[in-house]
């Protein structure tokens, strides 16, 4: 399994976010949002002054900040200048402020304080080498697995799949996300009077095979995600 998803990512995963309801739990303190930083910037604690220049890492973006970008891509997406489906678009985010927290080396929560006199999680001012805000953009947000697991597990979201309580990573049977992100990939949209918008068993079969299935296991997952309708009409 995956051990973060970028935002844009969810809508697409077992959680089902989208991007607007990604950034509101973060917004509502209710899910940690992250963004990966590879070029050097530097960082002040704001309790101590303490000053470093830092690169390859992970930071926690504020509430406050994720709000305002909530509100900006909700704003963008209601506009009537959106002609399609902008739901997951990028917009840009200027980072000044964020917090450094366990996470900021990886996928395994560290104990050792980036600064000497901090412990983790611990605020800080960020700046390019200029002492201009970091700029990125929504699409190069993420979220750790571990963290939605625990909110799904809490009850406390729901996403597109109100009233299913969703297991945790390590509970899973084997394939079965892939055979979900299957079935949205080739299944959720289609439509039952258009032959031709459907996908073939073959196409579904390697996709699955793809993933790690043996093709015994994946010929039998294209069809439990096969929809009964599609069965019916023998497609």
């Amino acid at each position: 399994m995956q051990a973060y998803y970028y935002l844009s990512q969810l809508h697409d995963s077992p959680y089902g976010y989208s991007l607007l309801e990604a950034l509101h739990l973060g917004a509502t303190g209710k899910l940690g949002i992250y963004i990966y930083l590879d070029s050097v910037v530097l960082l002040r604690q704001l309790d101590t002054s303490e000053l470093r220049a830092e690169s390859g890492f992970y930071l926690r973006l504020p509430p406050r900040l994720l709000a305002t970008a909530e509100k900006q891509h909700a704003k963008y997406i209601e506009s009537e200048s959106a002609a399609e489906d902008l739901s997951d678009q990028a917009l840009t985010i200027l980072i000044d402020n964020a917090i450094v927290d366990a996470r900021f080396d990886g996928t395994e929560p560290c104990d050792v304080p980036l600064f000497e006199y901090s412990k983790y999680p611990c605020s800080v001012t960020v700046a390019n080498r200029n002492k201009t805000p970091v700029e990125c953009s929504t699409m190069e947000l993420l979220c750790w697995s571990e963290d939605l697991d625990k909110l799904a597990q809490e009850g406390s979201v729901q996403g597109q799949w109100p009233g299913v309580s969703l297991p945790a990573h390590q509970q899973y049977p084997p394939h079965l996300e892939a055979l979900v992100l299957a079935w949205r990939k080739y299944w959720q949209n289609a439509d039952p009077d258009d032959r031709t918008a459907c996908p073939k068993k073959e196409r579904v079969v390697n996709s699955l095979i793809e993933q790690g299935f043996s093709a015994k296991s994946a010929d039998a997952g294209a069809t439990i995600i096969k929809p009964q309708w599609a069965k019916d009409k023998g497609w």
